[in-house]
């Protein structure tokens, strides 16, 4: 084995873990006693399971190790997951295979489109242990922190590398697009958590001025890709859908739409890399049980009318 897995824990983060909805890695204050206990009892059930009861899978050659638990979510494996792809190929080593998620079509069809044949795929299988001759681990690029909304515990974006926004124009060999013109409103599915309560209305004030609504799930990655490179204009409920921001020209103008008490900053931070205009507005939410992560808006027609009208005198909407 030529690699070292190095692996660094304070005490006090280890017996801070109190429920599935905690992070390892949050730090309690006062953690109790059966709190504690449980940790522990955790711990050893995962440390037992590693060694002792999963399928042990001998690799040779260099594996690239490019999974990550939100891998399954959209916009966290086009943003996160492919920057690893990003970084090993800019090492110039020689990756005889990838390990990486490959269950949701997304992932499918993003390999397809980085030329990652199937016999390079080893696919990420948690009952499944990997031991390479040689494991090529990217570094992460981006920088959490953890916050507490209404008494849960989510972590959001704080650092993001600079490198980010522009993966795929080095990855698919994206080039600027010329007199780009279409103004987008990216609509959500209607059974998706995190919605827009008055979505007809909302709909209906964006195609006011004169924005075309499109639902990104009813499209494959490359006419995702295809849609944001000829617009200049996105707007979009806070979600993996404005991820797309990361496909799209330079400077293209943003408008995000936040529910009033999620703010994650992950689009932000790629539309203000890409030296984007961007704006937000944030609606009213009136059904507070759920997480914040989940939790959907109403926004007045008046008020996002308002706001369209006041990015117009910083954007053309020509």
């Amino acid at each position: 084995m030529e690699h070292e897995l190095v692996f660094t824990q304070s005490k006090k983060a280890l017996l801070s873990y109190t429920s599935n909805r905690t992070h390892i890695l949050t730090v309690s204050k006062n953690p109790s006693f059966r709190q504690k206990l449980k940790l522990i009892a955790s711990l050893c059930k995962n440390w037992l399971t590693l060694f002792y009861c999963k399928k042990i899978v001998y690799v040779s050659g260099n594996v690239a190790l490019l999974t990550r638990d939100v891998g399954d979510c959209y916009g966290h494996f086009i943003r996160e997951v492919m920057v690893g792809v990003e970084q090993v190929r800019r090492s110039n080593k020689k990756i005889d295979f990838y390990i990486l998620p490959h269950k949701m079509e997304f992932q499918k069809q993003m390999l397809e489109l980085l030329r990652i044949q199937k016999s390079q795929l080893i696919i990420a299988n948690p009952k499944t242990l990997i031991k390479a001759q040689n494991l090529i681990i990217p570094t992460l690029l981006c920088e959490y922190e953890l916050i507490e909304y209404r008494a849960n515990l989510h972590y959001r974006t704080l650092i993001q590398s600079a490198i980010t926004p522009y993966i795929y124009r080095n990855l698919l060999n994206l080039q600027p697009y010329k007199n780009p013109t279409r103004k987008i409103f990216l609509t959500r599915p209607k059974d998706s958590n995190r919605n827009i309560e008055n979505l007809g209305e909302v709909e209906e004030v964006f195609s006011e001025f004169g924005f075309e609504i499109i639902l990104p799930d009813s499209h494959s990655i490359q006419e995702q890709i295809n849609i944001l490179r000829e617009s200049k204009i996105v707007a979009s409920m806070h979600g993996s859908g404005l991820d797309n921001v990361i496909f799209a020209n330079d400077k293209i103008a943003v408008l995000e739409l936040f529910s009033e008490f999620y703010h994650d900053n992950n689009p932000q931070l790629t539309a203000l890399l890409k030296h984007c205009k961007y704006f937000y507005l944030i609606g009213k939410t009136s059904n507070t049980l759920m997480h914040p992560q989940k939790e959907s808006a109403y926004f007045a027609p008046n008020e996002l009318r308002k706001a369209l009208c006041i990015m117009k005198e910083y954007v053309d909407f020509s």
